[in-house]
């Protein structure tokens, strides 16, 4: 590539994560070893060598997403120090805030397929911290920190590389708890398409026992009873994989459900002062006024799946439908209640009485 002008690396904010205390900086943290020792054990899959190499470098990383992140830069580091390079760590991606158009975002991207699934109804109990914050950053400022780090590499006008944290100021940095009442509160006012039972307020604990078993009650019981009813009717049963693979999903979060994460973004900051005055309306950078409540009813003017054409079904014909689904779930919860409660009055009076 003797003639590339610009590399840009999109990382993430939680490359470093596994250094708890300290701030998120604008550095790369480098590896005990030249990354090429590491790429030379994928390449030959020598996975007892490369265990081993990972072995040395501390802290932990909570998941193998984040190390590759480091991994990666380190790579950079060690290969392209002759080439401008920038490495943009954005943060939590959510919903646009003004390009192409305001609330755009899909339905399986990050969070926002979590908050979907809440607003459907599906998932009701969360494993997480409810004071954890979330720190998320519209998805066009995103692309367009990609562009004008780009050209500032580029131009010489930053120092290569130019490492960007992409993170949010403080009306994005957001409780977990203050986020999913944001989304209830949007459901509530506009229900979701193709919704799964009737909306109700997520129920967020911190302990993994009383999760187990708030899961247990709230997802696997009618899972595996209405899973049960569908190879009755001949239909494929999907409910109890779909909450196992949420559970799986969300393993790999739990670190970022209960850690806090402060950021460093000043070369974020300074590459705001560097776009011109004609670029200000396309490529602005400046999102400080931009709150979660506001842009959050922006999502179903915005959002492809807020499109009610998809449903096949008429808004409170959809409604209807949960809320029969939603009184079918609840009485299969209690008749388990009240048998649960009967066998312990069974048992309690056989050894007692």
């Amino acid at each position: 590539m003797k003639k590339i002008e610009a590399f840009v690396y999109t990382s993430t904010i939680y490359s470093n994560c596994n250094h708890l205390n300290l701030p998120l900086k604008e550095e790369i943290i480098r590896l005990p070893f030249p990354a090429d020792r590491f790429t030379d054990a994928l390449k030959k899959g020598d996975s007892a060598m490369l265990q081993e190499l990972v072995a040395y470098c501390k802290p932990d990383w909570p998941n193998t997403y984040t190390f590759s992140k480091c991994l990666a830069e380190n790579v950079i580091m060690d290969n392209m120090l002759e080439i401008p390079v920038a490495i943009i760590r954005p943060s939590i991606v959510i919903f646009t805030w003004k390009q192409p158009m305001p609330g755009y975002v899909e339905e399986n991207s990050g969070i926002c397929a979590l908050s979907i699934g809440a607003g459907k109804g599906f998932i009701k109990v969360f494993q997480a911290d409810p004071n954890n914050r979330l720190n998320m950053v519209p998805v066009d400022i995103t692309a367009n920190t990609h562009v004008l780090a780009a050209w500032s590499v580029g131009t010489k006008r930053c120092a290569s590389p130019f490492v960007i944290n992409c993170t949010a100021n403080e009306n994005l940095h957001v409780k977990f708890r203050e986020f999913t009442d944001m989304m209830t509160q949007m459901t509530l006012r506009f229900p979701f398409p193709k919704s799964f039972e009737q909306l109700s307020i997520p129920i967020i604990v911190t302990n993994k026992y009383l999760y187990y078993i708030l899961s247990a009650y709230y997802h696997y019981l009618p899972a595996i009873v209405l899973d049960g009813m569908l190879r009755i009717l001949g239909k494929k049963p999907r409910l109890y994989s779909l909450y196992r693979f949420f559970d799986t999903t969300m393993s790999c979060l739990k670190f970022f459900m209960f850690t806090s994460f402060e950021y460093e973004r000043k070369n974020f900051e300074y590459l705001g002062t560097l776009i011109q005055p004609e670029d200000r309306k396309d490529l602005s950078l400046d999102f400080s006024d931009v709150t979660l409540s506001e842009k959050s009813l922006s999502v179903p003017e915005g959002s492809p799946f807020y499109d009610w054409k998809k449903d096949r079904k008429s808004q409170s014909e959809r409604q209807r439908i949960a809320q029969n689904r939603h009184r079918l779930i609840k009485a299969i919860q209690w008749m388990f209640l009240m048998t649960f409660c009967l066998l312990i009055y069974w048992v309690f009076s056989r050894i007692f009485l």
